[in-house]
């Protein structure tokens, strides 16, 4: 039997969970508790979004602070005369080593078929770009608002952009 008490079984509160994230998903819960949502300052044809950079610079801060670092592979196979790309975006806590993945799997079928080296590389780096960033949307479960302030829709009509502790 053990003599631990009722205080040391106790969950964690957001405090101290802040104070000392221990674990992956204790650090990427503190990650969310704080992270800014992300301005859509990217336009498409189809739609706004918010760029890579965006992304990048609200989250490798707090990713930084929390001791976790992001890392992306990639992998090209051959599987029944079909290209297959499967890029992978991992979250790693540098102390215990534990950590998260997302991983996508593209036939590239098409893209390999281009003449153009250069326009195959491009197409590539536009998916792992596309694919990184919303792995990491994913994992941290990342908000994004309309830059310009306007909002996209009628949840973010009474939400303004601010970091999740503030909401």
């Amino acid at each position: 039997m053990s003599d631990t008490t009722s205080e040391q079984k106790r969950a964690q509160t957001p405090e101290e969970i802040e104070a000392r994230p221990v674990g992956i998903y204790q650090k990427i819960y503190a990650v969310q508790r704080f992270m800014n949502r992300v301005p859509k300052n990217g336009n498409s044809p189809h739609s706004r979004y918010a760029t890579i950079t965006a992304t990048i610079d609200a989250l490798f801060p707090l990713l930084h602070k929390y001791e976790l670092v992001c890392t992306s592979e990639s992998h090209v196979s051959l599987q029944d005369n079909h290209v297959m790309y499967t890029f992978t975006t991992r979250i790693t806590d540098i102390i215990t080593g534990e950590n998260v993945g997302s991983t996508h799997l593209f036939d590239a079928t098409q893209l390999a078929k281009s003449r153009d080296a250069g326009d195959y590389a491009q197409r590539v780096g536009a998916l792992e770009t596309y694919y990184r960033r919303y792995s990491l949307y994913s994992i941290f479960n990342m908000i994004t608002y309309d830059a310009d302030g306007q909002p996209s829709n009628k949840r973010e009509q009474t939400v303004k952009p601010t970091n999740y502790m503030q909401q």
